[in-house]
């Protein structure tokens, strides 16, 4: 059976804010998994401790390693800025194709209350049209 422009248009809809959805659970877990990491290179770079009493080079060494580290967690950071927003991004979109599903729901809807609407009215008429042919012939029927 062929499906009419309605049922296409809904499925579309529902498809369509069924993948805005997993969109924005995919951001979610990013998001999720980011901040992890920031959490992790953050521990990581307080753990580290500049040496007391070495050698300059020992010292030189410790320096560029709290330096990496605090440049990891730094663009860590960025990274958890940049994934919160695409969260919000992927929850605007969302809640938009959740809107546009509706949307196309009332208006199917709608469409088939006109469509019942059109067909009862039509047995009206018709009903009506009976009475008003049976009302004629009572009448010429006792007139003759």
């Amino acid at each position: 059976m062929r499906k009419s422009s309605s049922q296409l248009l809904l499925q579309l809809r529902a498809l369509h804010e069924q993948l805005s959805r997993r969109d924005l659970g995919s951001a979610t877990v990013a998001a999720t998994t980011a901040e992890t990491a920031l959490e992790a290179r953050t521990a990581a770079l307080a753990d580290t401790s500049l040496p007391e009493h070495t050698d300059p080079a020992r010292f030189a060494a410790a320096i560029a390693t709290r330096s990496a580290l605090a440049s990891l967690a730094t663009s860590q950071r960025v990274q958890v800025v940049l994934s919160r927003a695409e969260v919000e991004r992927a929850a605007a979109r969302w809640m938009a194709a959740e809107r546009e599903r509706e949307a196309a729901d009332r208006l199917v809807e709608t469409e088939r209350q006109d469509a019942r609407d059109a067909r009862d009215a039509a047995a009206q008429r018709e009903a009506d049209d009976l009475a008003v042919a049976r009302h004629g012939r009572d009448l010429d029927g006792g007139a003759s």
